[in-house]
C-alpha cells in the first residue's frame, strides 16, 4: 500500500461537530482527505444506533451489523464461511473451524454494542468495492479497564495484498479519534491501550511487526504460542507527530 505524507498528516485532523439538519449531531472525524480517502465518520442521529464508517486507500468499512437487511445478512454469511473453514482456522484460535451458532453469537454481540450500547470499540467489516475482504474487531478486556484487543480475519484469496496493513494502520489513529469524540467502552472508560495478540506464523504477526507495534513478548493462548503486542494510545499518537517514526512508516 503506498502510504503518503499526505496520508499521515490527514491523521491529525480534529474532530469536527456539526448539526444535522433533521436534528442531532454528526461527528465527522478526518472528512475525506486529497486522494487519499482516508476519513472516519460516526452517526449517531437520534434514536438511531452508533454507525462507524472507515475509508482508507483501497476499502471501504462499516460497523458490523448495523445495514440494511440484505447487507447484514450477506456479512453474516461470508463470516459463517470465514470461521468454518479449515484453512482459515488453521491459524486462528484454537486452530479449528467454529460452530454456526458460536459465529452467529459472536456477530450478535458485536452488533449489540453498536446498536444498544452505542460502543465504537466493537467489530468492522471491510468492503474494496463490492468485494468483501474481511473482518476486524476492537473490543474492551473486560479484566483491563481503558484496553482493547484488536484482531483480524480475512478471506485467503485477499491475504498478501496489503489489505492487513492497510487496516492495521487505523491503529495510529482510531483509539484518539474516539476518546476525542467522546465515546467510550461500554463500561464507560476512554481508550488507554491497544493489544494484540497472533501466533508467529501469522501473516497478522508479520504485519504488527511491519508497522512498528511493540511486541512484549510471547505467551500461550489457546495451546499455542502467541506473540503479544502492545501499545498505549499516547505511543500510538506520538509516531504520528514524530518525523523519525513517521519516515519509518512511510518506508515500511
Amino acid at each position: 500500500m503506498p502510504i503518503t505524507d499526505d496520508f499521515l498528516e490527514a491523521l491529525k485532523t480534529p474532530v469536527v461537530t456539526w448539526e444535522h439538519p433533521e436534528g442531532g449531531l454528526l461527528k465527522i472525524i478526518n472528512p475525506i482527505i486529497n486522494l487519499n480517502r482516508f476519513s472516519i465518520e460516526f452517526d449517531d442521529i437520534g434514536t438511531r444506533s452508533l454507525k462507524a464508517y472507515i475509508y482508507t486507500p483501497r476499502l471501504q468499512i462499516h460497523s458490523l451489523g448495523c445495514e440494511d437487511d440484505e447487507t447484514n445478512n450477506r456479512d453474516l454469511q461470508f463470516l459463517l464461511g470465514l470461521y468454518g473453514s479449515q484453512e482459515i482456522m488453521a491459524k486462528y484460535a484454537y486452530g479449528v473451524p467454529l460452530a454456526e451458532d458460536i459465529v452467529k453469537n459472536r456477530v450478535k454481540y458485536f452488533t449489540d454494542e453498536w446498536q444498544k450500547f452505542h460502543c465504537p470499540l466493537s467489530a468492522f467489516m471491510c468492503y474494496s468495492g463490492d468485494e468483501q475482504i474481511g473482518m476486524f474487531n476492537l473490543s474492551p478486556i473486560s479484566e483491563m479497564p481503558g484496553v482493547a484487543e484488536f484482531a483480524d480475519i480475512s478471506a485467503p484469496q485477499h491475504w498478501k495484498k496489503g489489505f492487513a496493513s492497510e487496516i492495521g494502520l487505523l491503529l495510529y489513529k482510531y483509539p484518539s479519534v474516539i476518546n476525542k469524540a467522546g465515546y467510550t467502552d461500554i463500561t464507560g472508560a476512554n481508550l488507554l491501550a491497544v493489544t494484540a495478540t497472533a501466533r508467529p506464523d501469522n501473516g497478522s504477526a508479520i504485519v504488527m511487526d511491519r508497522l512498528g507495534l511493540t511486541c512484549k513478548g510471547e505467551i500461550e493462548k489457546y495451546g499455542a504460542p502467541r506473540k503479544i503486542f502492545y501499545n498505549t494510545v499516547k505511543e500510538l499518537e506520538a509516531v504520528v507527530q514524530n518525523t523519525k517514526l513517521r519516515a519509518q512508516l512511510l518506508a515500511s
